[in-house]
């Protein structure tokens, strides 16, 4: 009983910290893209110093950056709506409708 009663609230703990991990990473990630946005847009004209300028190369590593991600989140949202329809297609299809008897199923005549 002392078992059982552990596992479960081991469980709950995973699941708590599963329930707050991605909205965290999710939260991290934008505030990246958007720290990304905000250095290209203030740093594109600058004072360049010329061939091997620190600035220019980290614009460029920016805008790889963004196009990379934004590419990669439109294919984890194609493969997560081809997911879910399908999830649901078994779901709904799965789904057996239960017949409630009444007394007209039963052919009962109600004679008073």
């Amino acid at each position: 009983m002392e078992y059982a009663r552990s596992v479960r609230k081991m469980r709950n703990r995973l699941r708590l910290k599963k329930e707050y991990i991605a909205p965290t990473m999710a939260a991290i990630l934008l505030l990246v893209i958007l720290l990304a946005i905000l250095f290209v847009t203030f740093e594109m004209h600058h004072e360049c110093e010329g061939e091997n300028c620190p600035t220019c190369e980290l614009i460029i590593k920016c805008n790889r950056f963004i196009k990379e991600i934004s590419s990669s989140i439109l294919i984890i949202t194609i493969i997560a709506i081809v997911f879910f329809i399908n999830y649901y297609k078994e779901t709904f299809s799965q789904t057996e409708y239960i017949k409630k008897e009444s007394l007209v199923s039963l052919n009962i005549k109600l004679l008073n």
